[in-house]
């Protein structure tokens, strides 16, 4: 018999897991559009000024995770991959590769604001 995979495990949805401290997909888009984040990704990626490009990829992380009901919640433009942001299904992290700095963002879904000031974690190896 083959090992269930943890997703499986856990009964995997995030509507079935709020009460648990899994955020539903109405608080990720919350979050993704609090402008907060978007400053904060400027400035930990030394990119400031390209806030509307930032803005349209958490515009279209926010669609996907509305509609792409497999979880597979990651955006880029495969012409310049250097910037590329996604949400681990599994973990509840924001993930972002920018210019091969790759790291990502804990939020903290019981806390609001999130606090953009917490340090970043090294980037997981995504499945």
């Amino acid at each position: 018999m083959g090992k269930l995979s943890r997703r499986k495990a856990i009964g995997f949805s995030p509507r079935a897991n709020s009460a648990r401290g899994v955020p539903s997909d109405g608080q990720i888009c919350l979050w993704l559009n609090d402008p907060d984040l978007i400053n904060w990704i400027a400035l930990k990626w030394k990119v400031l000024g390209k806030e509307l490009i930032i803005q349209k990829y958490l515009d279209l992380l926010r669609d996907k995770v509305l509609s792409d009901k497999n979880h597979d919640w990651r955006v880029g433009n495969p012409s310049t991959p250097q910037f590329t942001v996604g949400i681990n299904a599994e973990t509840w992290t924001l993930w972002i590769s920018c210019c091969n700095r790759r790291v990502f963002a804990l939020p903290d879904w019981h806390k609001s604001p999130f606090d953009f000031k917490a340090p970043l974690v090294p980037y997981a190896v995504m499945r």
